[in-house]
C-alpha cells in the first residue's frame, strides 16, 4: 500500500495548483430510484438548476445570528456551549488515552494565551500542534510550529510561541469563539439526531462557503501574488477557502456538537493531484463527505455519505492513499468505509431538510417536484 506523507501531499497540492479541489460537474443523473416517497409532493423545487427546494429551512439568518450570547460561559439560546476540548475518536486511537489528557492541557494553555504547557509525554508536543489544525483552528493559525527540542524547558514543560502579539491573539481567540457560536447557533437543535445535525451542517457549510478562487483560479492554478497560509480558521472566519480548509471546518463544527469527524487526504490514481475531505461517524459507521465539491453544486447533497468505492468512482481518488487526519498513522486498510445507507442521496440534484418533521427529501430531474427518496432523520 502506498502511504503518502503529509509533506508529499502538500507538495502535490502546491505543484498542481491544488487541482484536486477543482469543482467538477456532478455525475449525469441516471437514477431510477423509486419508493413510497414518490408520493410526497414539495412545491417550487428547481431540479434543472440544482437549487434547493424553497421550503427548506434556512441555515443562516441575521435574526438568529443576532441572538447569539456574547457571554462565553453561557450557552447559546439553541442549547449549544463552546467546547474547548474536541478530539476525533480516530486521533485517540492513533495516539492513545495519554495523548487525550495532554492535548486538553494544550488546548487550555493555548486558548488562555499561556507561554508554556506541561505535558506527560514528550512526543505529544508535536502531535498537539498537528492535531490543532482541525481541532483547535485558532491556535493552529497563530502558534509557531517549533522543534520540541527547542521548545522544551525541562520537567515536561514546553514553550508556546505565538506569531502575533499576545494581546492581539487573545482578541482573535474571543472573536473565534463567538464566530463558532454564531454558526452553530444558527443550525444546532437539542432535539436533532446526530444524522440530522450532520446533514444540517453539511447544508449550512456548502451554502455559506464559497471556493476561494482568489487563491486558486478557475483553471486550478495558484493565483500569482495571492498566496496565503491555509487554515481552518481562515475559512471559518471568512466564508471562503479551499479543500484542506473546508474539510477541517466541517469536521470541527461537528466535533463541537458531539459528532465524531476527522479529515481524509488522498491523491488521484496517477499521483498528480491531492484533495482533502471530511469523514463523519454516524451510528456505528464512517462515511466520506465532501463539502468542497458541494460548494459549487449548492442545493445538492450528492457528496454526502459516500463509500470508498463511490469516493473513488466519481473523482478517481486512490483508495490506497486515504490518510485519515493527514497524520500518516491510519490509512484505508485501518478503516474501510463500505456502508451504502446514503446511496440514494448521490443522485440528487436538490433536496429539503424538514427540521420540524425531522425528514430528508431528495429530488432529481426524473422525479420532478415529487421526492424520489425520503429518509427519517430521527
Amino acid at each position: 500500500m502506498r502511504k503518502i506523507s503529509v509533506i508529499l501531499l502538500a507538495a502535490i497540492f502546491l505543484i498542481s495548483g491544488i487541482a484536486a479541489c477543482s469543482q467538477n460537474p456532478l455525475p449525469e443523473d441516471t437514477s431510477s430510484i423509486t419508493d413510497e416517497s414518490s408520493s410526497v409532493s414539495i412545491t417550487e423545487v428547481t431540479n434543472e438548476t440544482g437549487t434547493k427546494a424553497s421550503e427548506e429551512p434556512a441555515t443562516t439568518d441575521s435574526s438568529e445570528a443576532s441572538s447569539v450570547t456574547t457571554t462565553e460561559d453561557l450557552p447559546d439560546p439553541s442549547g449549544y456551549r463552546f467546547n474547548a476540548h474536541v478530539l476525533p475518536e480516530l486521533i485517540v486511537r492513533m495516539y492513545g488515552k495519554g495523548f487525550e489528557a495532554d492535548y486538553y492541557r494544550f488546548c487550555d494553555a493555548a486558548l488562555a494565551g499561556e507561554d508554556s504547557v506541561a505535558l506527560e509525554n514528550k512526543e505529544n508536543y508535536s502531535h498537539c500542534l498537528d492535531v490543532a489544525r482541525t481541532c483547535l483552528p485558532v491556535a493552529y493559525a497563530f502558534l509557531q510550529y517549533t522543534d520540541p527540542a527547542e521548545a522544551a524547558v525541562g520537567d515536561g514543560t514546553y514553550k508556546l510561541f505565538y506569531t502575533i502579539p499576545k494581546e492581539d491573539y487573545l482578541i482573535k481567540v474571543g472573536k473565534f469563539k463567538e464566530r463558532v457560536k454564531e454558526i452553530i447557533g444558527s443550525v444546532y437543535s437539542e432535539d436533532a439526531s446526530p444524522l440530522e445535525l450532520a446533514l444540517a451542517f453539511y447544508s449550512e457549510e456548502s451554502e455559506r462557503i464559497d471556493y476561494d478562487h482568489d487563491l486558486i483560479d478557475e483553471n486550478d492554478n495558484l493565483v500569482e501574488g495571492n498566496i496565503r497560509a491555509t487554515s481552518v480558521y481562515y475559512v471559518l472566519m471568512n466564508n471562503k477557502g479551499i479543500c484542506q480548509e473546508i474539510a477541517g471546518c466541517y469536521a470541527y463544527l461537528l466535533l463541537q456538537v458531539g459528532i465524531d469527524a476527522t479529515t481524509c487526504t488522498a491523491v488521484d490514481t496517477d499521483i498528480r493531484y491531492g484533495h482533502e475531505w471530511t469523514v463523519v461517524k454516524i451510528g456505528n459507521n464512517y462515511y466520506h463527505c465532501d463539502v468542497t465539491k458541494q460548494t459549487s453544486h449548492k442545493g445538492s447533497i450528492s457528496y454526502f455519505g459516500m463509500t470508498d468505492e463511490q469516493r473513488n468512482k466519481i473523482d478517481d481518488w486512490d483508495i490506497d492513499t486515504f490518510n485519515f487526519g493527514g497524520l500518516n498513522v491510519f490509512y484505508h486498510d485501518d478503516l474501510p468505509i463500505n456502508d451504502k445507507t446514503f446511496e440514494p442521496l448521490w443522485k440528487s440534484s436538490s433536496y429539503k431538510i424538514d427540521r420540524d418533521k425531522h425528514m430528508l427529501y431528495c429530488y432529481n430531474k426524473k422525479s420532478g417536484k415529487k421526492a424520489y427518496f425520503k429518509m427519517s432523520l430521527e
